[in-house]
C-alpha cells in the first residue's frame, strides 16, 4: 500500500514537471517564432522606410549580430562615402590598441641646470608641447608660476619652444579652405592651447549706419582684431559680413549686422607658433620675470641630461575620448590622431604617418584591408576620406568584442535621449542606442550599437552622401530604422 502511494505521488509529481518542461519549451518557441518573424520583417520595413524618405537617396547600411555575426540588413554596404565625424571611431579604437586607455599627454619646462644665482638662472628653458588638445591659458600660467617659484626673476639665456612631435602642416588634407577661420577647423599642432581658438562677440547699436562693438576673451594682447563692422540690415548679398585673417594672426571683421543684434564667433588662431611666442612673453612679465634672450623654436636635445622645472598632464585618454566622441570634438580627434603616428613611428608625426599607423594597428584586429578604403585625419573634416558602412562595422565589431578597450570605447559613445550628440534624438530610445553622428553638408550618418528586444546587440553603420539642403529628414531616417532594430 505504502509501495503504490508513493509511486501515484512520483507519478504526479513527473506530470507537474513534464507541463513545466512543455510550458517551458512552448514559450521558448513562441519567443523564436517571434524574434524570426520580427526579423523577416527587417528588410522590407528598412526598405519602405528608404523610399518613402529618398527615392533617390545615397546611402549605405551594415547591421551586424555581436552575438552571431550575422548579416541583419545590408545596402551598398561595401560601397565608399564620405564618413564626416563617424570616422572618429577609427582613431578612438585605434587610440585605446596602442596606446591604452591610460595614456596622458605631458607639457614640461625643462633646464639642463635648475641653479640660481641672486634671482638668475644662467640657462635656458625648454618648453615641450606633447599635442594636449585639452591644454589652456592658464595651464601655461600654471607651469609659469612654478618656474617662478624656483626664484627665478631673470633668464640669461633663451627659451626653446620644441613642437615637433607633429610637423607642420597644421590644416589636414582636404580641409575646405573657407573654414579655416573657424574653431572647428582650427590648426592641429603639438601647441594647442584652448584648443587654438578664440571667441568674438560683436554688438550692433540700435540706430542704423553705427559702429558695432567687438569683444573678445581676453586675447587681445596675443592678437590683433580690426573691426569695422557696421549696424545695416545686410540684404540682396549687399554689405555681406567678412572675417579674414592674416598669417601674422590679424584679423579683420567688416561688413553689416543687424542693428540692436548681438553674434558670437568661435575664431581659430592662424599662427600657432608666433600666438605661443606672444602668450609666454606676456605671461613671463606677468610673473615678472625678465628673458634675456629670445623665444625660438628647437628640438629639446636628447643627448643631454634635462631637468622638470615645471609639468602639466592631461586626463587619461579615456577621459579624452568621451568628449572627442560624445561632443564630436575635432581638435582632440586631430591630436590624439596625430599622436597615434608619433607613438607608432616614433618620430614627427605627419598626416600620412598617422593614417598609415592607424593602418597598421587595425589591419589584423578588424580584419579591414586599408588598401580600399581611405583615412587623411583623425575628425572627419576632410571630404578626401572614403570609408564603407562594412568597415565601420568592423571597427565596431572589433571594439566590442576586445575586453580590453570594450568599457573605454563603448563608455565614450553618445546615448540616445540622454547625452552627446544624441541627447535629443531616439527618446523612445534611451540607453538602448550608443552611438557616434557625423554630419556635413552632403552628409549625415550614424554607427554605434543596439540593444535588441530578441536579437541581442547590434553594431550598425547609416551613411547618407550627396544631398541638397539640410540633414533633417535623413537624421529621421536613421533614427527610425534604429527603432526598427531594436524591436527585433
Amino acid at each position: 500500500m505504502y509501495n503504490v502511494e508513493k509511486n501515484q505521488g512520483l507519478t504526479q509529481m513527473n506530470k507537474s514537471i513534464l507541463k513545466i518542461v512543455t510550458f517551458c519549451v512552448l514559450l521558448l518557441l513562441c519567443q523564436f517564432t517571434v524574434a524570426a518573424s520580427s526579423l523577416e520583417k527587417v528588410q522590407p520595413s528598412i526598405d519602405r522606410l528608404i523610399k518613402n524618405c529618398d527615392p533617390n537617396i545615397n546611402v549605405g547600411i551594415m547591421v551586424k549580430s555581436l552575438n552571431t555575426g550575422k548579416i541583419i540588413y545590408q545596402k551598398n554596404a561595401d560601397q565608399l562615402f564620405m564618413p564626416a565625424s563617424v570616422l572618429k571611431i577609427f582613431p578612438a579604437a585605434a587610440a585605446l590598441t596602442s596606446l591604452g586607455p591610460n595614456y596622458v599627454f605631458q607639457t614640461k619646462v625643462l633646464a639642463q641646470d635648475v641653479a640660481v644665482n641672486q634671482g638668475t638662472l644662467n640657462n635656458d628653458l625648454y618648453f615641450y608641447f606633447d599635442g594636449d588638445p585639452t591644454l589652456t591659458q592658464q595651464d601655461i600660467d600654471n607651469l609659469i608660476t612654478t618656474v617662478a617659484q624656483f626664484g627665478i626673476h631673470t633668464i640669461n639665456g633663451n627659451i626653446y619652444i620644441d613642437d615637433t612631435v607633429f610637423d607642420q602642416e597644421v590644416s589636414g588634407p582636404g580641409w575646405m579652405w573657407d573654414e579655416r577661420n573657424f574653431c572647428y577647423a582650427a590648426p592641429t599642432s603639438a601647441i594647442i592651447i584652448d584648443k587654438n581658438c578664440f571667441s568674438l562677440q560683436i554688438t550692433t547699436p540700435q540706430k542704423p549706419n553705427k559702429p558695432a562693438t567687438l569683444t573678445s576673451n581676453n586675447y587681445e594682447k596675443f592678437i590683433s582684431i580690426i573691426n569695422q563692422v557696421t549696424s545695416k540690415q545686410p540684404g540682396n548679398g549687399s554689405c555681406p559680413f567678412n572675417l579674414h585673417a592674416t598669417s601674422d594672426n590679424v584679423y579683420r571683421v567688416n561688413g553689416c549686422i543687424a542693428p540692436n543684434k548681438t553674434i558670437g564667433l568661435s575664431v581659430a588662431i592662424r599662427n600657432v607658433r608666433l600666438y605661443t611666442k606672444n602668450m609666454l612673453l606676456e605671461k613671463l612679465r606677468e610673473h615678472n620675470i625678465r628673458l634675456l634672450g629670445e623665444i625660438k623654436f628647437k628640438n629639446t636635445p636628447t643627448d643631454t641630461l634635462l631637468y622638470a622645472l615645471a609639468e602639466h598632464k592631461s586626463k587619461p585618454l579615456s577621459e579624452l575620448l568621451k568628449t572627442m566622441l560624445k561632443k564630436s570634438d575635432n581638435s582632440i580627434a586631430d591630436a590624439v590622431f596625430k599622436k597615434i603616428g608619433y607613438n607608432y613611428f616614433h618620430k614627427t608625426s605627419t598626416w600620412h604617418s598617422s593614417a598609415q599607423a592607424i593602418a597598421n594597428i587595425l589591419a589584423s584586429k578588424t580584419g579591414i584591408s586599408f588598401k580600399k578604403m581611405k583615412i587623411v585625419d583623425g575628425s572627419g573634416l576632410s571630404r578626401y576620406s572614403l570609408v564603407s558602412p562594412a568597415q565601420l562595422v568592423a571597427v565596431l565589431r572589433y571594439a566590442y568584442t576586445d575586453k580590453n578597450i570594450n568599457q573605454a570605447f563603448t563608455s565614450s559613445l553618445s546615448i540616445a535621449g540622454a547625452d552627446g550628440t544624441l541627447k535629443y534624438r531616439m527618446p523612445n530610445l534611451k540607453n538602448r542606442v550608443y552611438a557616434k553622428t557625423g554630419n556635413m553638408e552632403g552628409i549625415s550618418s550614424l554607427v554605434g550599437y543596439i540593444k535588441t528586444a530578441h536579437q541581442g546587440n547590434l553594431a550598425f553603420a547609416i551613411t547618407v552622401n550627396s544631398f541638397l539642403n539640410n540633414n533633417i529628414k535623413y537624421r529621421q531616417l536613421q533614427d527610425k530604422i534604429c527603432t526598427i532594430l531594436a524591436n527585433m
